[in-house]
């Protein structure tokens, strides 16, 4: 390491400063309202744009990990299961461990 470096290092703050400094802890969940999940006219799953859902466009097209269309129509599916399954405001823990439950049992 150069000197430089190392001075480079020193000038900079700490990371416990840094996380402290910036950091704000919520007290309690966010909550997403699903009701934002109403498309509200089609939904369309494509696998190089994304998903049209309603009048919103979900761009995916740097999501590299979706290679075939059947990826992105299963997101788009997921989407419209909740949409449809939930009600109220919840958790993304709460989401998640719903679409699990749907997903298990639909084996």
């Amino acid at each position: 390491m150069t000197q430089q470096a190392k001075q480079i290092c020193q000038d900079m703050p700490s990371s416990s400063s840094f996380s402290s400094t910036f950091r704000t802890e919520r007290k309690t969940a966010r909550k997403i309202r699903m009701q934002s999940l109403d498309p509200q006219g089609k939904v369309k799953a494509d696998r190089d744009r994304g998903i049209l859902y309603g009048k919103t466009e979900i761009d995916l097209t740097y999501v590299e990990q979706l290679v075939e269309t059947s990826q992105t129509r299963f997101l788009m599916d997921c989407l419209v299961y909740l949409g449809r399954q939930l009600t109220g405001d919840h958790t993304i823990k709460e989401i998640i461990s719903m679409l699990q439950q749907g997903l298990d049992t639909t084996d």
